[in-house]
């Protein structure tokens, strides 16, 4: 993990310093839970107004959602 760190250029001992952090995993685990209560267990997983869409979805994807949400309205 470190080296592809490096090769994008992070600071690695921000990023060591972040990997061991109790605040960064709370917040890690706040995230989680916030997933697992809208049924997500994948990522990436979105919510567009109330509609889900899990996956490495194409973008054409998004804009049928928001098509069909549009419509609705």
């Amino acid at each position: 993990m470190l080296d592809i760190a490096n090769l994008l250029g992070v600071d690695d001992a921000r990023l060591k310093k972040d990997l061991e952090s109790k605040e960064i995993a709370d917040m890690i685990s706040e995230d989680m839970n916030e997933g697992r209560s809208f049924g997500f267990d994948a990522t990436p997983s979105f919510l567009i107004n109330g509609v889900s869409v899990v996956g490495a979805v194409p973008f054409e994807e998004f804009e049928k959602v928001i098509r069909l949400i549009e419509e609705k309205k």
